[in-house]
């Protein structure tokens, strides 16, 4: 028997879950990471654009993206650029990835984009805007806090299926279940299924041959991951 174990935070983990559960997966969600707001001021300088990548920030952002209505905004994933129409923003576009987002930026030339944003996150966007001359504000309204019970409830976990697929969706749930790990022996028949090759690499080398990606950064390339290596342990087992 196989168990898919969801690694992201509430609200994404109940979601996950409920899906694997209707696609009649055997599944559970362990949030190794929660969500937490943080405190902020809103900027007083005037914006020609504004930067979402992550879903959080919209939700933690809300207020500071309410008087931008009017101008482009540039997102990260689908289903953010759908939730900032649904909000009433009128010209969004948006990209699979950070990295594809910052030229489409580019090629609009804001003089001056405010980015809101999580704690943790890679550099390149910002560095690569401001390289090519746009001034960027960043906000930081989240972050991403690890779950002190972790350990526990993995170890818990990994008694429970002869073989396991861990899903991860972002880089630091996977940076977690390293640390979390780190007393704990990793079972043989274990299996890890990445939203993106930068998750992939917050993982041990070791653990790289156990490690698929999912063929696009979205929910349901990660469930097409799961349905593969589901297929993948059933012709083993037969």
């Amino acid at each position: 028997m196989t168990r898919v174990l969801v690694t992201r935070p509430e609200p994404g983990a109940a979601r996950t879950l409920h899906t694997l559960i209707e696609r009649g997966v055997d599944a559970e969600a362990i949030a190794l990471t929660q969500i937490k707001a943080l405190a902020f001021d809103a900027p007083n300088s005037s914006f020609d654009a504004v930067i979402i990548t992550s879903q959080n920030a919209i939700v933690h952002g809300a207020a500071l993206l309410a008087p931008h209505k009017l101008k482009p905004v540039f997102a990260v994933g689908q289903r953010a650029a759908f939730t900032l129409q649904e909000l009433g923003h009128r010209t969004v576009q948006w990209a699979e990835t950070a990295h594809e987002l910052s030229p489409l930026i580019i090629r609009q030339s804001p003089k001056n984009a405010f980015y809101i944003c999580g704690q943790t996150r890679k550099p390149e966007l910002e560095t690569a805007l401001a390289n090519a001359g746009i001034r960027v504000e960043s906000l930081e309204v989240y972050a991403a806090i690890r779950t002190v019970n972790a350990p526990e409830k993995l170890k818990e976990f990994f008694v429970s299926a002869a073989n396991r697929i861990i899903l991860f969706h972002a880089p630091s749930a996977a940076d977690a279940f390293v640390l979390a790990m780190r007393d704990q022996n990793l079972p043989e028949n274990t299996q890890f299924l990445c939203m993106s090759a930068a998750i992939a690499a917050q993982l041990p080398e070791h653990w790289q041959t156990k490690t698929i990606l999912a063929d696009n950064p979205d929910d349901a390339a990660m469930m097409s991951g799961v349905d593969k290596l589901l297929a993948q342990n059933h012709l083993r087992q037969a």
